[in-house]
């Protein structure tokens, strides 16, 4: 084992390193040892046999947990996806993948909660099957466990995998990633009342017990949910340099017979040159770099120097959540070696609400904002 800032190494999975977090020790401690304690202050459990049940519950749970982890990053090596690594803790765990499509990122956060419902479903099967005894005993619990875990992760909430499914799935259907963000943080906020009532009308607020859990899960839905909506009012703010309508270089269209020497003006004013027969998005869009320009003659058409725009175009409405995902997410993946190489020029066409091309979005401008900024926070 190889200590980490990440925890302790114990091992590698699809290449990627699998740690052991301190709190991990934690958990299993407290729940092998207190668990244990708690069931022998009845004089009907022995020690040894409070033992074994609170080490089967702790063991299955845990090992759950990782199949669970593990299930995310099969599902997203499957799909393409890259495992940087997993972390198990005294919350669960954490999967770190590269981004992915927004069905991936469905498929990947459907895939853990199922694991758990597997456990629990073979679980009460062999507790059917076995005879009474300490490990029966403790199976059952932890069968109890999975099938809470199952329930409570599917809740549509950040950050729970429910909560980035319906994310995945709202981003799938609608378009923008910051509608789907924005609609998965309501779904928090609105789900705190509904657990309320549904509390409430159940009695389970029947101790103090149950009433200090839902406060818990209540104030952690309540934080996490008002965290995305924060990022997102930031985002909205105008003066962010990563919104589409501020980054983008209004277009100047051309046919594709235009020579340089007509249009080196409107690239020299910032505009964007784009060979296009209509403003209208449809079909294959054209874009002519500036340094390409600048490199021509005067007398050399447009359509030999024009590269293609590319897929999908970018809603004039987008906020930095939206366009990293041209920058550094999973369009940015798909494009090919040569463009994420910088060998040909990147940029994608910014569109209305009519699919009326207004500008273009070049790759090499956000990355020097994104340069400036990393620098900043860096301290250089």
């Amino acid at each position: 084992m190889a200590p980490s800032v990440q925890g302790v190494q114990v091992g590698r999975v699809f290449g990627a390193p699998i740690y052991l977090r301190s709190s991990w020790f934690i958990f299993m401690a407290v729940v092998v040892v207190g668990y244990a304690y708690y069931l022998n202050r009845s004089p009907l459990v022995s020690l040894g046999d409070a033992l074994t049940v609170s080490a089967t519950v702790a063991f299955t749970v845990a090992f759950a947990v990782f199949c669970h982890e593990l299930a995310h990053a099969a599902v997203g090596v499957v799909r393409g996806q890259r495992v940087s690594f997993i972390s198990l803790t005294l919350w669960g765990g954490l999967t770190k993948l590269t981004q992915g499509s927004p069905t991936t990122s469905l498929l990947v956060s459907l895939a853990g909660p199922v694991v758990n419902l597997i456990f629990a479903l073979l679980g009460y099967v062999l507790v059917e099957i076995l005879p009474a005894s300490p490990f029966r005993w403790g199976l059952h619990l932890a069968s109890d466990a999975n099938l809470a875990i199952f329930v409570f992760n599917l809740l549509p909430s950040y950050p729970l995998d429910g909560g980035h499914a319906v994310e995945a799935f709202v981003h799938r259907v609608g378009g923008l990633k910051s509608r789907a963000v924005r609609v998965t943080a309501w779904c928090g906020v609105a789900l705190i009342p509904a657990l309320a009532g549904f509390a409430v009308v159940t009695g389970w607020l029947s101790s103090l017990f149950s009433v200090v859990i839902l406060i818990y899960v209540a104030s952690y839905l309540w934080r996490n949910a008002q965290a995305h909506l924060k990022v997102l009012k930031q985002q909205a703010v105008g003066h962010d340099p990563l919104l589409a309508t501020n980054l983008m270089r209004p277009a100047a269209f051309f046919s594709g017979q235009t020579p340089v020497g007509v249009v080196r003006d409107e690239a020299a004013r910032g505009l964007a040159v784009v060979i296009a027969d209509s403003p209208v998005a449809g079909g294959r869009i054209w874009w002519v770099p500036q340094a390409l320009l600048e490199g021509a003659a005067e007398s050399t058409p447009l359509g030999e120097l024009a590269l293609e725009l590319g897929e999908p175009a970018i809603a004039h409405t987008a906020l930095r959540y939206d366009l990293m995902e041209y920058f550094n997410g999973y369009i940015w993946d798909q494009q090919p070696v040569e463009v994420k190489n910088g060998l040909v020029p990147a940029a994608w066409p910014v569109v209305n609400e009519a699919q009326r091309i207004l500008g273009v979005i070049t790759y090499a401008d956000a990355g020097s904002i994104l340069t400036r900024e990393s620098r900043y926070l860096r301290g250089g």
